[in-house]
């Protein structure tokens, strides 16, 4: 009885956790399954989960619409085969203003079983991918790969651990450096004027190269003789042109000044 209740404790712990799993962000939750037909055939049961007003488009949706469910192997997965096309449940049409078409999907639940065929006996697990889409008002891509077991253990992924040999090659690798501290800020300063003194050097450089341009070029004669022959004396017409690029220099600063903040 106690065993009954620890187990009903965790199967409602992980419904619940499922539950909250989903999100516009993540609207679909898969569950898997093995059912063995035969020694050499099986059924894989996929189990989706679909947030409300979301939809699973069949794979026997129309082209030219919403992508449509596809099983594939996965490359190098070898000792099986698909039996034709994998079997869906309850499905549900409506016509798309979008596509002009009528579309073909699940929505709130969805179970897609796909058979297989052994042909290596040796094997007991296999890998299906599942690829498609799933709509709201937005669409999210579906590309699954799952894993089944077909002997009942459990599939534990594959951790990759380091020997010995390569843990000390490892550390013989890495150089003990003092100082540390003094060498970064050495190597910032040093970054950072060298920045400082190329930006200053590209941008009077391409200030001169301006100054040739066709738009450009011919207005320093025009502005020159302006001033010239808008004072009564030199001294005036020299003084005015330095006022108008002074001028010109601070609006062009001022206008700069928000952007150093942002």
């Amino acid at each position: 009885m106690i065993k009954k209740f620890l187990s009903f404790i965790f199967l409602s712990i992980l419904v619940v956790n499922s539950f909250f799993a989903q999100t516009e962000e993540n609207p679909i939750v898969w569950k898997t399954k093995v059912e063995k037909i035969s020694e050499s055939e099986f059924n894989l049961i996929f189990e989706a989960k679909l947030l409300e007003e979301w939809h699973l488009y069949s794979q026997y949706n129309p082209d030219g619409a919403s992508l449509p469910l596809d099983i594939l192997i996965p490359e190098n997965q070898i000792g099986f085969e698909l039996i034709g096309d994998a079997k869906e449940s309850q499905t549900f049409k409506e016509y798309s203003d979008v596509w002009e078409l009528e579309e073909i999907f699940f929505k709130e639940e969805g179970i897609i079983t796909q058979r297989i065929e052994i042909t290596d006996s040796s094997i007991t697990s296999v890998k299906l991918n599942i690829t498609g889409q799933v709509c709201k008002e937005a669409c999210i891509q579906v590309d699954e790969t799952f894993t089944f077991s077909l002997n009942g253990k459990t599939i534990k992924e594959e951790k990759i651990v380091l020997d010995d040999k390569s843990k000390k090659l490892t550390n013989s690798l890495k150089l003990d450096l003092k100082n540390t501290s003094l060498l970064t800020n050495a190597t910032e300063t040093e970054s950072g004027n060298s920045n400082l003194f190329s930006i200053f050097f590209l941008g009077f450089v391409g200030g001169l190269l301006a100054l040739l341009t066709p738009c450009v070029f011919p207005m320093i004669p025009l502005t020159v003789s302006f001033f010239t022959k808008q004072g009564q004396k030199k001294r005036k017409g020299i003084f005015n042109a330095i006022l108008y690029g002074f001028f010109i220099v601070l609006i062009y600063i001022l206008l700069s000044v928000p952007f150093h903040f942002l």
